[in-house]
């Protein structure tokens, strides 16, 4: 340090600031003679107040850096650290806190994301809370995966630390074998404060871009997605499952069948429909009863809450739980007994719950009698009297009811809630070396729309009457539009759907009811301008609540999942939650750390989408000069993101890369505006594609036509692509990640 104080300037110090601020003298009796008496409570509370107030007083205050798709990055700065002390400093000394600087990439070089540090805060000529920092008081950063990649004469490690693309340096006897073009995973040596010359070791190497499987792999390393360890034997769960049978309803004669694709295997819901004399569906869901093999606070718990899901790679899946149970015991196999948890509801034709009734639960043993793929119902349903599906005749008699059923249900929600229309799923085809070989699109069939319903009904009715029931549940919460965005919104609504502006009452947006009937009024609205688009991306993500509230984007007053605790770990708890319900066991959803498990399902998803991205990178490049017809799904200050239509691959134009022609970003619709042309959501472009930018992350697209030149000559004129600008990238991004978390609730039941 460049000066330090004697123990007798700092007492001296601290005792005349104390006196200033009319702190007692009691909590400084402790810096003096701290080894005489035991400092209460109270006097450690004066002393954070004072550590705080000292550094308020010369503006600097604690906070965690957070990292951006630039070089530059941002400060959240923390609160007080109780009340006590957020009361002492007054009001007027509380509106001083900011609560977020940003960070220069000067500043940026020095600390990673993550990082606790202790800043000055400043503002610069715009007005804006700057950040200087003073130490790092905490960082948690030790291990990073990434590109081994040579600048000059140095030698680097890319990577990612929380969405900031960084280059640290390798020291040059700890490179190991790693060579230009490796991922490797490498070991912090030394931090970059003060001097932002970080220092690294190779620890392993993991591959190259030809290794076959290395995006999962990758993708595994950088967000530490690991299965379990705990493997239960099969002679242990031989006995367990003849303990828990004991008692529970015999429905093993019953023709249960599961609709899943022709390669899953871990099945955890079976269907079971019948039509009642009177016209009425009985419809049965077996769920696996997963909370009688995995107990709370288990070592198989605990792997299972970690992973908070089962992930699907494009290579491979981890399993949420061992293949012994995820595979075998817990998987509804055809013709093997399992435990079940058992839904029944009895569904009158207009797709309500027959009056003085509701969803009812018992433990039980079944047997499915047939494993019915998507493929064999979907073709069922085009030709039933020709189809030979080689099922047993008491499951496919049951498939004319079923789709019935599914019609009703699917009514129901277009006309009670909301019903988004999902985008295609894109199912890819791996080569020997790993590689896409093929991607083949594919749309929702009726099997596919049968077990959607079914499972979102059952979800919907099991919150209904958990909430009844005033049970705890980890329920899924949509709140519907951003609260900042909500002028935005009702600007949109007076000038594209004017007749509910003129309302009266005029339909509230930030309430359930009035944003269902906008985003229903949007979606029947025909229009130059896609209006639902473009309110969907005005719109929260969904999180996870013990608290029952609204779920906006399904129009429904409460949501959960419950149908799926084979693969998800909320959905597990909240069986758990059934089982105590009806007299099995003690459990409060109050238990989950609900902010932990969210933590790990977005980690889940971010894993899963590096994967998919980098395989589709590659995918890209074998595709480099072809025309394609897109769909743009995103659009930003420098271009928009367009997704082909045939395969699903993303890619990003760079209008500004354009010099004939010049755009200005209309906010408010998302759309570029330009002098002959417009580019906006859901419009239709063709592209051709360039190739990939490895730099920043992303595939880029050409735009095939020359319509953006202003006269003929510039049409036939060549034109220097310039390199894309650092501030549009979106390189780690899932594109259009709101609009398509808010449909997730819908489909999850029926994703394989």
């Amino acid at each position: 340090m460049p000066w330090a104080w004697s123990a007798a300037d700092r007492s001296g110090a601290f005792h005349s600031l104390a006196c200033a601020k009319g702190v007692p003298s009691l909590a400084f009796s402790f810096i003096n003679h701290s080894t005489d008496f035991m400092l209460d409570i109270s006097a450690l509370s004066q002393l954070r107040e004072l550590k705080s107030t000292i550094r308020q007083s010369n503006n600097q205050f604690e906070g965690v850096v957070r990292g951006s798709n630039g070089s530059f990055g941002f400060l959240t700065i923390k609160p007080a650290e109780d009340a006590a002390e957020s009361a002492a400093q007054g009001e007027k000394s509380a509106n001083k806190r900011p609560k977020e600087a940003f960070l220069s990439p000067a500043e940026m070089l020095k600390i990673l994301p993550g990082d606790t540090v202790l800043a000055e805060i400043s503002q610069d000529s715009k007005g804006r809370d700057v950040a200087t920092v003073i130490s790092v008081l905490q960082s948690s950063a030790r291990y990073f995966t990434g590109r081994y990649v040579q600048k000059g004469k140095g030698h680097f490690v890319e990577t990612h630390i929380e969405g900031s693309e960084r280059r640290l340096f390798i020291t040059p006897k700890k490179r190991k074998t790693a060579k230009p073009g490796d991922y490797i995973v490498a070991r912090l040596l030394k931090h970059p404060f003060p001097d932002g010359r970080a220092q690294t070791e190779v620890l392993r190497v993991l591959g190259n871009d030809q290794t076959s499987g290395i995006e999962t792999k990758l993708a595994q390393e950088v967000f530490n997605i690991r299965p379990g360890k705990t493997r239960p034997e099969h002679a242990t769960c031989e006995a367990r499952f003849e303990q828990k049978s004991a008692g529970r309803t015999d429905l093993t004669a019953e023709p249960f069948f599961t609709i899943d694709g022709e390669s899953t295997q871990d099945m955890d819901d079976a269907l079971l429909i019948r039509r009642a004399e009177d016209g009425h569906w009985i419809l049965k869901v077996a769920i696996t009863d997963v909370a009688a093999w995995v107990d709370p606070g288990s070592d198989l718990d605990s792997e299972a809450a970690q992973l908070a899901s089962s992930w699907y790679f494009p290579h491979k899946t981890v399993a949420m739980l061992p293949g012994t149970l995820s595979h075998q015991w817990c998987s509804l196999q055809q013709d093997q007994a399992r435990l079940a948890m058992v839904a029944t509801l009895l569904i009158g034709a207009d797709g309500n719950l027959l009056a003085d009734t509701r969803i009812e639960f018992e433990q039980a043993v079944i047997r499915s009698q047939a494993k019915v793929s998507y493929t064999q119902l979907n073709a069922w349903q085009q030709s039933p009297e020709g189809s030979e599906t080689g099922l047993p005749e008491a499951v496919t008699a049951q498939f004319a009811d079923a789709l019935a059923l599914a019609d009703v249900l699917r009514q129901w929600r277009r006309d009670q809630a909301l019903l988004m229309d999902h985008r295609p799923d894109y199912r890819i085809t791996l080569n020997d070396e790993g590689k896409i070989q093929s991607v083949r699109k594919e749309i929702p069939g009726p099997a596919e729309r049968l077990i959607e319903e079914c499972m979102v009904r059952t979800n919907l009715e099991t919150a209904r009457r958990l909430v009844a029931e005033s049970s705890t549940a980890i329920f899924s919460e949509h709140a519907g539009f951003k609260p900042e965005r909500l002028k935005q919104v009702r600007h949109i609504i007076r000038e594209q759907l004017p007749e509910l502006a003129a309302a009266d009452p005029a339909p509230d947006p930030s309430t359930l009811e009035g944003y269902t009937i906008i985003m229903k009024a949007a979606q029947l609205l025909e229009s130059e301008l896609p209006v639902f688009a473009i309110l969907s991306r005005l719109q929260t993500r969904s999180r996870l609540s013990t608290t029952p509230a609204p779920h906006h984007s399904m129009g429904l007053d409460q949501y959960l999942t419950v149908t799926s605790p084979l693969r998800k770990y909320a959905d597990l708890c909240t069986q758990r939650v059934l089982s105590a319900l009806i007299g099995d066991g003690r459990f409060s959803a109050d238990k989950v750390d609900i902010d932990t498990l969210s933590a790990n399902l977005l980690n889940g998803r971010r894993a899963v989408a590096l994967a998919e991205q980098k395989l589709q990178q590659h995918f890209a490049e074998s595709l480099s000069g072809q025309r394609f017809t897109a769909t743009i799904v995103q659009v930003n200050g420098s271009g928009f993101v367009a997704r082909i239509e045939d395969n699903g691959v993303e890619g990003f134009v760079d209008l500004g890369a354009l010099p004939q022609a010049k755009f200005r970003l209309d906010s408010t619709y998302f759309r570029q505006v330009g002098q002959h042309i417009s580019f906006m959501l859901d419009q239709s472009v063709d592209v051709i594609v360039r190739g990939v930018d490895k730099d920043n992350g992303r595939i880029l697209f050409d735009l095939a036509d020359a319509v953006l030149a202003d006269t003929p000559e510039e049409a036939a004129a060549p034109k220097e692509a310039k390199a894309p600008r650092q501030k549009a990238a979106v390189a780690d991004q899932v594109v259009s990640e709101a609009t398509d978390e808010q449909t997730s609730d819908a489909s999850e039941a029926s994703e394989d």
